[in-house]
């Protein structure tokens, strides 16, 4: 209530809080201060995060998590992906449905524009922090509701090029070990034949159930020859472009719900952004591999709407 916490010496304290507001982002925050000589700044500020590095990480020295990576369609762990954003849309008249997203700054989420082109969207809920999708309010959950997003301008429907798309924030995140932003592309290589990750909520199967907890899958990136080749047949008839990526291997892929989540590759180790999920025939379809607009391609796009006194290492 209004007590105040008299001077106390010990190495414990014991607060007791009464709750009296229910709500959905509902808690309590204690700050304590202690006197004395303040302690050295932290290598970084927390404006200015080393992009596309999680706590493990850094304990590892860069480079791999420091926990082992289980290939195709694993759930995930507290941190080991901490730009990832679960986005619930709601549309007019009672629809809902979700996408995934990418924090690249403390305000910024980069998304599929296909996620945001309906007509009638009425906001956004955003979550940062989240794993399982079962916990709905913890300390180190953000959620914030937006309605505020911008679809690339050449956004073509019928041929899904320019799939992307940014949401502002409605406020600064903090920056946490399990909230910090991707890297975003650090140069156009193609990325043929390097490994990929993906991650997203989407069904772990065609027409399946949604997963509760974030899930990674590592994908062979493809030339895009080779996806051009597959994607050009009469059967499909997609043409795929430049400013796209595809990816795939034996029994994994992306599915529905995972579109607008990341394709990511590790460089000089760092995670970088380099696909937003697009699309793809079925989940897991042999030989045909998902496709994803490529992050390089848009890299000036996104940096127009990154305020000039953010800072991100990397």
């Amino acid at each position: 209530m209004d007590d105040q916490v008299s001077l106390h010496q010990g190495r414990t304290i014991e607060l007791t809080y009464e709750r009296r507001v229910m709500g959905f982002n509902g808690g309590y925050v204690c700050t304590v201060s202690c006197l004395g000589s303040p302690p050295a700044p932290p290598p970084e500020s927390a404006g200015c995060p080393t992009c596309g590095v999680t706590v493990d990480m850094e304990a590892k020295g860069g480079g791999v998590r420091a926990d082992h990576r289980i290939v195709g369609g694993q759930s995930t762990v507290k941190g080991a992906y901490p730009w990832a954003a679960h986005l619930k849309i709601s549309e007019q008249p009672s629809m809902e449905y979700r996408c995934g997203g990418s924090l690249v700054t403390n305000k910024l989420v980069v998304t599929a524009a296909h996620c945001l082109s309906g007509d009638n969207i009425q906001h956004i809920d955003v979550t940062l922090g989240m794993v399982d999708t079962r916990i709905v309010i913890a300390s180190d959950m953000v959620r914030m509701r937006s309605s505020d997003f911008v679809i690339h301008p050449e956004y073509d429907e019928m041929t899904l090029y320019n799939d992307i798309a940014v949401i502002h924030l409605p406020e600064a995140v903090t920056f946490t070990d399990n909230i910090r932003p991707l890297c975003l592309p650090s140069s156009e290589e193609s990325m043929e034949g390097k490994v990929a990750t993906a991650i997203g909520w989407g069904t772990l199967q065609f027409y399946g159930k949604e997963a509760l907890v974030l899930q990674e899958v590592d994908l062979d990136v493809w030339s895009n020859a080779d996806c051009k080749n597959v994607w050009s047949r009469d059967k499909y008839g997609m043409l795929i472009g430049s400013s796209q990526v595809c990816a795939l291997r034996d029994g994994k892929d992306t599915c529905s719900g995972d579109s607008g989540g990341p394709l990511m590759v590790q460089e000089n180790g760092k995670y970088q952004l380099h696909g937003i999920t697009s699309f793809g025939q079925g989940c897991a379809t042999p030989g045909i591999p998902g496709v994803y607009t490529r992050a390089s391609s848009y890299v000036t796009w996104i940096e127009s709407f990154i305020s000039e006194d953010y800072c991100q290492n990397g």
